[in-house]
């Protein structure tokens, strides 16, 4: 015959508590900091992920107008001054025409 003793809590007999003898079946104090942390988290994730694309695109319409502006100042200084060595610039335009008034001049590039 064997005989097998039961473990008991300091309260007497019945079932061990899970996390110890203060352990209710809600959220302990770590178990709410740790949902709230991650809550948290997740929030900022999502805000991040969403003006990501904002970003994105800002980054890209900035690079094309510096890429313009650059274009535009390296042409007018080579037709302004005259510069030799620079015969290829003709290769990217149809026409170029330069205008006598106060407006930009005004450059027509080759289509796509």
């Amino acid at each position: 015959m064997t005989i097998v003793q039961k473990k008991s809590n300091s309260h007497g007999g019945g079932p061990m508590p899970r996390h110890g003898a203060w352990a209710a079946d809600g959220f302990g104090v770590y178990d709410g900091g740790i949902a709230l942390c991650l809550g948290v988290i997740a929030f900022a994730l999502v805000a991040i992920i969403g003006v990501l694309p904002t970003g994105i695109r800002v980054q890209k319409d900035n690079r094309e107008d510096t890429i313009i502006n650059q274009e535009g100042l390296l042409l007018v200084e080579a037709i302004r001054s005259g510069s030799r060595g620079l015969d290829y610039l003709t290769n990217y335009f149809d026409t170029i025409t330069v205008s006598i008034s106060w407006a930009s001049p005004i450059f027509s590039t080759l289509p796509d």
